[in-house]
């Protein structure tokens, strides 16, 4: 019992010491990095409900097979 307790203790100050030493590690991004901005429309092609596929394929006609 006395591991466990130590345990905990070792983690919640590993818990509580992570978010100050990556936040003193921070650097604002310059002003040439990119941001986010929208590039186009998403559009579904095909929704299912059932069991999910493994994989999807797309020909080079666009045809769309599972």
């Amino acid at each position: 019992m006395r591991i466990e307790k130590r345990f905990r203790h070792t983690l919640l100050a590993l818990a509580l010491a992570s978010p100050v030493t990556f936040a003193a590690q921070l650097q604002p991004l310059p002003a040439s990095a990119p941001s986010a901005r929208p590039i186009g429309v998403i559009n579904e092609v095909f929704a299912f409900h059932d069991a999910m596929p493994t994989g999807v394929t797309v020909s080079e006609t666009g045809r769309i097979g599972s």
